[in-house]
Parts: C-alpha cells; sequence; structure tokens
C-alpha cells in the first residue's frame, strides 16, 4: 500500500474524510484519494507502550490476570476497531515508568518483560504514554495532596505546596514531584530514542496527559485544599511541557491532549474525562481516565499518524 492511500485510510478511521475537519484541503477536493477498503487498514502491526493512563483500568472490562490491569476500551483497542485487519498489540501496564520500557517491570512478585523487548523491528505502528508514573509523580501529587489536605488546619490554604517548598528547602531530603520533573524528561527523551532505535521505519509517536484541575473552582471528587489546585494544576502543565521538549529533542511527534482537554477536568462533571479520587469498577480507576477520552486519544493519535505518513510521502 503506498503512503497516500495509507493515510486516506486513515483519514477515514478518524472520521475527517466525512467530516471535512482536517486542517488541510476538504475531502472534497483531495484529487486521486483511493477509496479505504476494511481489509487494506494503514498499518500492519501496531504496539501499544505506556503505563495506566493506556492501559485504562474498567473501561470497562478489565484483564487482571498480570495486574497491568488493560482494558477492552482503551485507545490502543479502539484504534484496532477503527482499523479492522490490522495486529495490535497492548504492552501497556499500570504503574510502568519510562524503565518499564527497557527493562522489566516488577507487578506484583512477578517481573514481566521490557515493553520495548516484546516489539519487532518490522512494527509498524508505535504510541508511547510514558512518564506519569516516573518517580510517582501523578500519584505522589494527587494522593500526596489529598492525604497533605487532611491532616492540614483548616486555616491553611495550600498545605500541599507550602509542604513541597519546605522539603524542598531540607537539607537531605528526598526530591519532591516537581524536583524531579527535568529528570523525568530526560527519561522520556532517552526512552523515546531506545524506542526508534529498535523500530528505525515505524511510525512512533509520544502521547501525552490530559488535564485534571481545572482552572477555575474546586470540586469533592478531588478533596485537595482550594489554594492547592493552582498547584497541582501547574505541576501538570510542567509534565506535559517535559514530554513535549523530550519528544521534540527526540524527534517524535507529540500527541498533546493538555489544552484539548479544557473544560473536561476532574471537576467537569458530566464532560469530565477523568475519574476523580473514588474508583468506580464499571467507568475508571481513580484518577484515571474514562471512556470518552480514549475515545478522543484514539483520534487524536490516527490524526498524528495521518500526518506523519503524509510528511514521509513529501
Amino acid at each position: 500500500m503506498t503512503i497516500r492511500r495509507r493515510a486516506a485510510v486513515l483519514l477515514a478511521a478518524t472520521g475527517l474524510l466525512a467530516s471535512g475537519c482536517t486542517s488541510g484541503p476538504p475531502a472534497a477536493e483531495v484529487e486521486n484519494t483511493p477509496e479505504p477498503t476494511p481489509d487494506a487498514p494503514p498499518f500492519a502491526t501496531y504496539y501499544a507502550l505506556g503505563d495506566s493512563y493506556t492501559a485504562a483500568p474498567f473501561v470497562p472490562s478489565t484483564d487482571s490476570r498480570d495486574l497491568c490491569l488493560r482494558s477492552s476500551g482503551n485507545y490502543p483497542a479502539i484504534i484496532s476497531i477503527r482499523l479492522k485487519g490490522m495486529r495490535m498489540v497492548d504492552l501497556s501496564c499500570a504503574n510502568a515508568s519510562t524503565q518499564a520500557i527497557t527493562d522489566p517491570q516488577r507487578v506484583g512478585s512477578t517481573f514481566l518483560p521490557a515493553q520495548l523487548d516484546e516489539v519487532p523491528e518490522d512494527a509498524d505502528l508505535v504510541t508511547v504514554g510514558i512518564g506519569g508514573s516516573d518517580f510517582s509523580f501523578l500519584s505522589e501529587l494527587l494522593t500526596g495532596c489529598v492525604r497533605v489536605a487532611s491532616l492540614a488546619e483548616e486555616d491553611d490554604d495550600a498545605p500541599c505546596r507550602e509542604f513541597s517548598q519546605e522539603l524542598a528547602e531540607t537539607e537531605g531530603a528526598d526530591p519532591t514531584p516537581i524536583e524531579q520533573l527535568p529528570r523525568i524528561g530526560s527519561r522520556v527523551r532517552r526512552t523515546l530514542l531506545e524506542v526508534k532505535e529498535k523500530v528505525p521505519d515505524a511510525v512512533v509517536l509520544m502521547v501525552g496527559y490530559p488535564q485534571l484541575v481545572p482552572a477555575k473552582g474546586t470540586c469533592d471528587e478531588l478533596p485537595i485544599a482550594d489554594g492547592d489546585y493552582p498547584f497541582v494544576r501547574k505541576a501538570i502543565r510542567d509534565l506535559d511541557s517535559q514530554l513535549r521538549r523530550a519528544a521534540r529533542r527526540a524527534e517524535v511527534p507529540y500527541v498533546g491532549l493538555m489544552n484539548d482537554s479544557k473544560g473536561h477536568d476532574i471537576c467537569a462533571g458530566r464532560k469530565a474525562w477523568v475519574n476523580g479520587s473514588v474508583t468506580d469498577t464499571a467507568r475508571a480507576l481513580a484518577y484515571h481516565p474514562f471512556a470518552k477520552e480514549q475515545e478522543y486519544v484514539a483520534t487524536k493519535v490516527l490524526e498524528a499518524a495521518t500526518r506523519e505518513l503524509q510528511k514521509r510521502g513529501g
């Protein structure tokens, strides 16, 4: 299949040919675009690497046999449905850090092979969604700030921010999650370079995280202190900046979700893309994406893959 035809199939899978919502010419103006067929997917094989934001536990049914908690409705599964005939292998795993991409990951009492070891050199498409679990960044930020809020005095407006600042100023203390951000960026860059080296001809995409915290207001679903909302929101944006920079330095397209998730944070009610502090085994793990977020990510990944194929086709 030519690169032009592969791109056409991807456009159809995202619904862009029908809607004309592409940033380029309207579909009707594209000359000699072949009709995509179900038996001609643009990629023969797709390998999804990543952590629990890729695995998407409880969206809805979840494979718990190896404790990686991959769901049947995560974005790799959705992409495989949209691109019928493609072989998809989901290697994502809950709590996976960048080290789990290149080294065995301990899960319970066993060790799983490095995710990259399971990817053949002739893979066609590889997505990498990683970084948030390094140094337990997101869990320390969210559950840590919730715990601090529960122990704080009533008149303490931003106890988590203050606690983080105190730790940063304490000699000999472990680095705070905020202080680890540059290291996370460096780790992600090295990981992406290793992925590219393993699969030099594949389309490799880096997938980011959505914003979890509203720009204004608070809610019971995110029980941190009111004054810590800006602190946590900025930390998540800073993580996104590190990941975006790492992808750029590794020359890997970045599928960013930070801006697109505006108005879909934990406090957005029915519009929320991410669950709050209470796990719902019929919808999502605590602080993890709902099905609607995974649907959106699948579309964004297919759009990015289309652009990359078009770029390679000149």
